[in-house]
């Protein structure tokens, strides 16, 4: 590779005990300065490499480190760089391919500006400019406009949203300034913000002038979306489910009605059972593998013809005219038959590769798709063919491969290859389909969210090939709360961060780059888990025997140390069975323990003396409120940076309940979108939010999946009905019995109205405002019931999304309400 001189230059003041180092692959270089603002570095480097800025005191010990790594591109002999120390932007979501790739999407079809001697090249970062406004820049000197900005300079936008100029020499030390233009008529619509700009005094070299940021303080943007289960879809050419092609569809009618986003939960392969217990989207059997149960038949079999160049056309025609009138038969039925669809489509798939697995499997098309996906595509075909083979996903019940073995697998892989390949050939066309969706979406300026389950399964192929990431005999839930009084135990193994950490979380990294290849933003459900998470012993009787992993438990001598009369008959070292224990024993330090969350509510509590009562009360409270708080946030930032860079999709956090101040505070440094929804407020002792203070950087919703829509919400607490029509609404007398569409229409309004930059709200809801559409039953409506461990996911529109995109009425009356975000 070829390499080029860099002449570096940085502004930064420091104190003369300190002292900024350049930081490349090949090492970390001390800068030099003579006046401790101004730093300089020369270096030959490849001419693509990575670089950043670190602060370090006399003994080169790092005090602070940017964020990211500057890339260096530039195909040319030598530069000189002029740079600004790069720091979290406050508009760090608008970097995010939500809006580069989607929201702001613009052509890329101009060429990227070279340096070249005798030029100033300015770069600066414009996120926030929309797809209809391109950027120029005007100053003084009449080569620039003489401050007409109809004489200004447009701006290259190649690498949008970093728009770059080449500015003569001869301008060295002119003012100018960067001004936002209409992109059709260029007509100006306003100035940046702040000072004029200075070039620098000199250009004796190709000079590039990196990191400026377009000064903007516009009102933000603001978009609304849609949030439906991908199985709740429904069109006209469906197997009973919905499926990945439907997101064209609902793409759509999101963009005919103004949307920007279409949110969807986790849609990755569940298939344990082959019955309806698979319908449950958060206990994938692989964190990367997609569901089958998505797959579009006849797409499947136009991509099978494609690569194939149609030799199987005849045979595969054959194999949809047979299944074809099952899965229509399937598609009538107005809730979704998980066991029905999955098993026919599995029947159809195994016979499609029957027809043309073989010469798919030897395409390049398949080689390139194993080759990219290679470290999870093989294990997670192997674990399939053995779950399939001894119908179960515990790998303690195969009479092979019980623990994952690289090279055992690989010789049951010779051994078995053409069985193991069929799912690696279903992987294919589902990953076809799927991004062929985000393209099509894009190009309608529509997203798509996904989201991240907090947990694994325990029979997962996860776990069974790579155990040492899990803390397999831990059981991740939720303390005691008012709707589970003894906790939760939703019987996924926590994670091991210290491990994941040995090589810099590289499975998280790898999960989120396979999620971004089909997503441009993603809600992180449970994000507390990266804080903490209540880790529950499996041999516990009760989810109340828990502890916060990671905690600071007490020694006994500590706890003797603050007035309580320590003894082993109060803690349960040696019985889990024990709920009445007053402190549980930490797992993760010996002869170290936690107090039993609620533990007043015990019995052994209430035999106490009134002095040890208020010893346990004080150690119990300052545990579970103030202990960890820094300690938490530190966690959480050892582990949520690495993650979100790792990808350029937009974060949001599942952030509901009673967390701990650390949790915003480091979601607003990670620039991490909050959830606000306005019947659980986050304010303690409210019984409604308020939809207008929301922040900016936060995603409204009028409730989740798991929560009752806005017309079964109306219904379940009458009193608490009656006090939102009269305290929120202002409306007097008695609230309606049924939330009518007017009354839908105004809660959707107020959610509009929030100050968040997105408002996502779920399909029944927009469609609640209509009581023509709208399906009769609410309760219907309802995704899941999370007190029910067995409830059935199996939710589907009563609607095709062909009748949607007819129904002008309900459409219109939607856009109307979205135009409140403008």
């Amino acid at each position: 590779m070829k390499a080029t001189t860099v002449k570096f230059h940085i502004e930064y003041k420091a104190p003369s005990s300190e002292s900024l180092h350049l930081v490349t692959d090949k090492g970390s270089y001390q800068m030099w300065s003579t006046d401790n603002a101004n730093w300089y570095y020369e270096a030959v480097l490849p001419q693509k490499s990575t670089y950043h800025y670190e602060l370090c005191d006399n003994e080169n010990r790092v005090l602070r480190q940017e964020e990211g790594e500057h890339i260096l591109d530039y195909n040319v002999e030598g530069v000189c760089i002029h740079d600004r120390w790069y720091d979290v932007p406050t508009d760090k979501p608008f970097y995010s391919s939500f809006f580069t790739d989607g929201v702001f999407r613009r052509k890329r079809d101009e060429k990227r500006l070279t340096p070249t001697v005798g030029y100033f090249l300015l770069e600066v970062e414009a996120p926030t400019l929309r797809s209809d406004e391109t950027l120029a820049i005007t100053g003084a000197n009449p080569m620039l406009g003489g401050w007409n900005t109809d004489s200004a300079l447009i701006m290259n936008s190649a690498d949008a949203p970093v728009w770059s100029v080449l500015i003569p020499a001869e301008l060295a030390g002119s003012e100018y300034k960067f001004v936002i233009l209409d992109n059709t008529t260029h007509q100006l619509k306003c100035f940046e913000d702040g000072e004029n700009r200075l070039l620098p005094s000199q250009c004796t070299y190709a000079t590039v002038i990196r990191g400026l940021r377009l000064r903007d303080s516009r009102a933000g943007w603001k978009g609304a979306g849609v949030a439906i289960p991908l199985f709740s879809l429904r069109s006209k050419g469906d197997w009973g489910c919905g499926e990945f092609s439907d997101l064209k569809l609902m793409a759509q009618w999101a963009a005919k009605v103004g949307m920007s986003v279409i949110q969807i939960l986790p849609i990755n392969d569940t298939t344990s059972t082959y019955t309806w217990r698979d319908s449950y989207p958060y206990n994938a059997i692989s964190s990367f593998a997609l569901n089958p149960i998505y797959v579009n038949p006849k797409l499947a079999a136009d991509y099978c013809n494609k690569i194939t160049q149609g030799k199987f056309e005849s045979k595969i025609e054959a194999l949809l005219e047979k299944y074809t009138p099952k899965g229509e038969k399937l598609n009538k039925k107005s809730a979704v038959d998980y066991e029905g669809v999955i098993k026919l489509k599995d029947r159809f798939l195994r016979d499609l590769y029957a027809v043309c697995g073989k010469e798919i499997c030897s395409s390049k098309a398949f080689e390139k798709f194993v080759v990219a996906n290679n470290t999870w595509l093989r294990p997670y075909a192997i674990f399939c063919s053995l779950r399939d083979r001894y119908k179960s996903t515990d790998s303690s019940q195969w009479n092979e491969l019980q623990c994952y073995d690289k090279a055992e697998a690989e010789a049951y892989y010779k051994k078995n290859a053409k069985r193991v390949d069929f799912y690696s050939f279903v992987q294919l066309l589902l990953d076809n389909e799927l991004l062929g969706v985000k393209n099509y979406a894009h190009r309608l300026g529509v997203t798509l969210k996904g989201d991240i389950p907090i947990g694994v399964s325990p029979c997962s192929v996860d776990v069974w090939s790579d155990p040492e990431l899990y803390n397999t005999s831990m059981s991740a839930g939720a303390p005691p709360d008012a709707f589970a009084e003894d906790g939760q135990n939703w019987g996924f193994p926590t994670y091991n961060w210290a491990k994941m950490r040995e090589d810099d979380y590289s499975w998280w990294r790898q999960r989120l780059g396979k999620m971004a290849q089909y997503f441009d933003a993603y809600r992180i459900d449970h994000i507390l888990g990266f804080f903490r998470i209540w880790e529950v012993p499996r041999e516990a009787k009760s989810a109340i025997l828990g502890h916060f992993n990671p905690s600071l438990p007490y020694t006994a001598e500590e706890i003797r140390a603050l007035g309580f009369d320590f003894d082993r008959k109060l803690h349960a070292a040696h019985d889990m069975q024990n709920s009445e224990a007053l402190f549980v024993p930490y797992p993760y330090k010996e002869e170290s323990y936690t107090p039993r969350i609620d533990g007043a509510k015990t019995r052994l509590f209430a035999s106490l003396d009134a002095a040890q009562q208020k010893a346990f009360c004080a150690i119990h409270d300052n545990f579970f409120y103030q202990r960890h708080n820094d300690f938490w946030q530190e966690c959480a930032l050892r582990r949520l940076p690495a993650l979100i860079q790792a990808t350029k999709m937009l974060t949001c956090g599942e952030d509901l309940g009673m967390i701990p101040a650390c949790v915003p505070q480091t979601m607003d440094q990670e620039k991490i979108l909050a959830l606000e929804i306005e019947r659980m407020p986050k304010e303690y002792g409210v019984a409604f939010g308020n939809p207008a203070s929301y922040p900016y950087l936060s995603v409204a919703a009028t409730s989740t999946h798991d929560m009752s829509t806005i017309r079964g919400w109306w219904k379940e607490d009458r009193a608490l009905t009656q006090r939102y029509w009269n305290e929120i609404l202002g409306l007097g007398g008695e609230a309606e019995k049924e939330c009518s569409g007017k009354t839908a229409r105004m809660i959707l309004e107020r959610e509009m109205r929030s100050g968040s930059m997105l408002a996502i709200l779920p399909l029944q809801d927009w469609f609640a405002i209509d009581e023509i559409v709208r399906f009769s039953d609410a309760d219907k409506e309802r995704i899941n019931v999370p007190a029910n461990p067995n409830h059935y996911w199996r939710y589907r529109m009563h609607l095709y999304l062909e009748q949607l995109l007819k129904l002008n009425d309900l459409n219109q009356a939607i856009r109307e309400i979205i135009s409140l975000r403008a």
